[in-house]
């Protein structure tokens, strides 16, 4: 089995993690319960969605962390591997791959010897050539590694905490004084996330008769990445580009005389 096979089977570990995220997201929806109270000013309807499940989000947590961590070592496998066959001289017991905040950082870190480590430059220009055209393992570089790196270094310190960033009821049906039929919906803002209880008043005369279903967008937030990492959506397209660098690595070793 090679160390190639070892990065693909944390990949799998991670699909795994992701796939029982999607399930417990089902999971949590299928606890959506609605009721109707009368509005405590004006005597008017108003129907209030919410989850029972008050598990899921501990659960999301540490199932995210798993899953990007699983990715995080595929990378680390791709690139010690990668090391090994061609610049073994550069290897150390902290050896992983470098990510950057930038490519200029990334770049200066190539040309610059490490104690009793040579510069990757000054080793193999062409693996230093490959690493920054073709890995790009810094922000603004490969959409997935920076991302990874940032939030996998998070989960070694404090569990990632996921949102609800969306919430959407669909369904909904209310019936006028006149006996007609109005169908609708509602939503929170991405922008501006909403705790639970979600709650939908009507006008006057008016009665609810379909009390429709409540589903969530779910993410992770950082600072650092400046924007939401939605799940399990984001997590996916990470895995697939995960595959996409050990394949590239590989390919790049496996060419070399």
């Amino acid at each position: 089995m090679s160390a190639w096979d070892d990065a693909r089977r944390k990949i799998e570990r991670a699909n795994e993690h992701i796939r029982d995220i999607k399930a417990r997201i089902v999971a949590l929806h299928e606890t959506d319960t609605a009721r109707v109270e009368n509005h405590p000013k004006f005597g008017t309807e108003r129907l209030i969605h919410e989850f029972t499940d008050t598990k899921a989000f501990d659960d999301f947590a540490v199932m995210i962390g798993d899953a990007i961590h699983n990715l995080n070592c595929a990378l680390d496998y791709a690139w010690l591997e990668t090391a090994k066959r061609l610049v073994p001289s550069i290897i150390s017991e902290r050896t992983k791959l470098p990510v950057r905040k930038s490519r200029d950082e990334l770049e200066g870190w190539l040309k610059k010897p490490g104690k009793n480590i040579p510069a990757i430059l000054d080793v193999s220009p062409e693996l230093s050539n490959f690493l920054l055209n073709d890995i790009r393992p810094y922000r603004g570089g490969n959409r997935a590694i920076w991302p990874i790196h940032v939030l996998d270094n998070i989960d070694k310190h404090r569990l990632l905490i996921p949102i609800l960033s969306s919430v959407y009821l669909e369904g909904i049906v209310a019936v006028d004084d006149d006996g007609n039929l109005w169908p609708g919906y509602g939503f929170s803002h991405p922008m501006y996330p909403q705790k639970p209880p979600y709650v939908i008043d009507i006008d006057p005369g008016a009665k609810f008769k379909e009390y429709g279903h409540l589903t969530a967008t779910i993410i992770v937030k950082n600072r650092q990445l400046q924007y939401g990492v939605r799940v399990p959506e984001t997590l996916l397209d990470y895995s697939q580009l995960i595959v996409k660098v050990v394949e590239l690595f590989e390919e790049f070793v496996e060419s070399r005389p």
